[in-house]
This record gives C-alpha cells, sequence and structure tokens, in this order.
C-alpha cells in the first residue's frame, strides 16, 4: 500500500496538559504513513487494544475484539495518534524554553505535538456508529502538586538522622542546605508564599512562631514564620516559613501582613509574596548529597545551588 502526506489541523489546549480548550487554540501537522491502518478494539472496554497498527491484510480479527479499519487519508489526526506516521523527534521542531528558578531550563514542543494534546489510551469505539467517539480526550497531566508533596515528604524523612553532631561541617552544610532547599521547594517554584521581614521587632525569642491566618493570604493553610535566631534585643535576625500554599497560579504580594502570635515580642513586620506558580511537571527536585558528585566545593545540587540559596535565607552562614 502508497504511503500519503496530509497536513491538517487540530486543536491545541490552551496550555500544555490544561485539558481546556477556551482560547479555540490550534496547529498543524503533517501525517506521513499508509494510506490506510487497521487497529483491534477490546469489546469489552471499547478502547485500543494495547497492540500497534498494521496495513489491511486478511489476517483473522480476535473474537473478543473488533477490527477497525481507518482511512487515514480523511482522518490523519487518528491514524498519527495511534503510532502510523513518521516518527518526530520533539528536538527537531520548535521548542518552548521556560527558565526555571532552579536555574534549569524547561523545554517542551510548540505547537504541542497531537500525543501529547490527546490521551490516546483513552480514546473510546463506538461500535454501532462504527466509529471513534470525538472529540478526543485531553491528555491527562503525569505529575501533580500533591505528587511532588509526597515525594518531597518522603525525601525529607530520609534525613532525619544525616545531620549527625560529629558530621564535618561542610557535609552538614551540604544536608542542611538540602533539606532547607526541599523544605522551601513550593516557594522556589510559586506553589506558597514566601515572607521578607521589613521590621526586626524586639522582645522575640529563638523557636516563636508567628502565624498569618488563611484568609489574609488566601491560602489553603495558615502561613508559619518561626524564629531562629535574635539579636541581644530580640530583634528577628533570621527565620523559616512554612505552610501558606496556594491554589492560586497568578503571582501576588501583600504588605505589612497581620499575624498572631504568643511571643512577648512586638514590632516585628513582614510582607508576603508569591512568584506564578510553575507547573509540577517543570519541578525540579534536588539531589540528596549521597546522590549529588558534585564535589562540595563546587556548590549546586542538581543544576541549582541549594546551600547558597540556605544563606540567603540564614539556614547556614
Amino acid at each position: 500500500m502508497a504511503n500519503i502526506t496530509k497536513t491538517f489541523i487540530y486543536p491545541q489546549t490552551d496550555d500544555y496538559l490544561s485539558q481546556s480548550n477556551t482560547e479555540g487554540k490550534t496547529a498543524s501537522w503533517t501525517y506521513e504513513g499508509p494510506e490506510k491502518i487497521v487497529v483491534y478494539v477490546d469489546k469489552s472496554t471499547n478502547k485500543k487494544t494495547p497492540g500497534g497498527w498494521h496495513v489491511p491484510d486478511d489476517r483473522p480479527t480476535p473474537l473478543d475484539q473488533y477490527r477497525v479499519e481507518i482511512n487515514c487519508e480523511t482522518n490523519p489526526l487518528l491514524c498519527t495518534l495511534f503510532g502510523a506516521s513518521r516518527t518526530v523527534n520533539a528536538n527537531d521542531v520548535p521548542n518552548i524554553e521556560v527558565e526555571l528558578p532552579s536555574g534549569g531550563v524547561y523545554r517542551r514542543p510548540n505547537p504541542i505535538m497531537p500525543d501529547h494534546v490527546y490521551e490516546v489510551h483513552d480514546i473510546e469505539y463506538d461500535p454501532d456508529t462504527e466509529s471513534f467517539v470525538s472529540p478526543f480526550p485531553w491528555k491527562k497531566p503525569h505529575m501533580t502538586w500533591s505528587e511532588i508533596r509526597r515525594k518531597r515528604e518522603s525525601m525529607l524523612h530520609i534525613c532525619d538522622d544525616k545531620v549527625a553532631p560529629d558530621l564535618p561541617q561542610v557535609l552538614k552544610d551540604h544536608w542542611t542546605a538540602f533539606i532547607h532547599a526541599l523544605r522551601d521547594l513550593p516557594i522556589v517554584y510559586g506553589k506558597a508564599f514566601d515572607a521578607t521581614l521589613t521590621s526586626a521587632g524586639t522582645g522575640y525569642a529563638e523557636g516563636d512562631v508567628l502565624t498569618v491566618a488563611s484568609n489574609v493570604l488566601n491560602t489553603t493553610n495558615d502561613l508559619s514564620i518561626t524564629v531562629l535566631t535574635v539579636g541581644s534585643n530580640g530583634e528577628i535576625l533570621t527565620f523559616s516559613v512554612s505552610g501558606g500554599d496556594s491554589n492560586n497560579k497568578p503571582s501576588a504580594s501583600h504588605t505589612n501582613v497581620s499575624f498572631t502570635t504568643s511571643s512577648s515580642g512586638t514590632g516585628a513586620t513582614f510582607n508576603a509574596a508569591k512568584i506564578n506558580t510553575f507547573d509540577p511537571w517543570m519541578v525540579e527536585l534536588p539531589l540528596s548529597p549521597e546522590e549529588d558528585h558534585t564535589p562540595y566545593e563546587e556548590g549546586g545540587i542538581q543544576g541549582w545551588d541549594a546551600r547558597a540559596w540556605a544563606r540567603t535565607k540564614g539556614y547556614i552562614s
């Protein structure tokens, strides 16, 4: 059977894995492959079997499957999704590049390739109409922020006994930086608010917790500011931040946020802000010092210097 070349237009999601097309975006793609192909559909699920495709011939059809012949001249998108078109390497098409807070670069094809627009394995066949049901289902995200957080918590758990008192300082700093890089990951990627000290106040003590209620920042949980070190008059020198998780993607900032505390300290003021949230599939998780083979003096954990981040926050000197 002769091969054909067919350029076609197909819908694009508003953004990669957004599962919506409210903006009406489209893109063009070129199918290069057989004029017709045959695929098989499981009768119990009405979905294509895991096997591939073949050109029409007289091989028998399994009893528990439908034999479906597809005309690729009229259905080039479907034939492309089922793998009959010439393979295109993602590096051989235009790409969008996004600089990451970690210092790395996230790349993806632009336009989004057809098999990354649709969830191919969820396309259903209607035996009554003898056709595949359209519109085809959008491709689902392969990573979520919930999964990132679970992985992060698991990585933090294994760190509990790593910073021993007799550990050499360079290794202790490396582990401390790694732990805080993990804890601050939601802040780094805009999933949570960070706090900036604008007035140090007086009378505070190490371990004091200042709580910014969730309704102040419109977050899913409270933002907790824990005092790490204080000066001679109890002025806050360094602190850590936790919570303040946001489901809102755009960046946001709040000045002089209100908070509650049981501390006897007074006068401290903070601003709170978050950057535009990065999609979870863009997130780079740092490697632990056990996995990172970069010499310690050269810094950096998987493309971003966790120790530099830790120093700016006052976690290590």
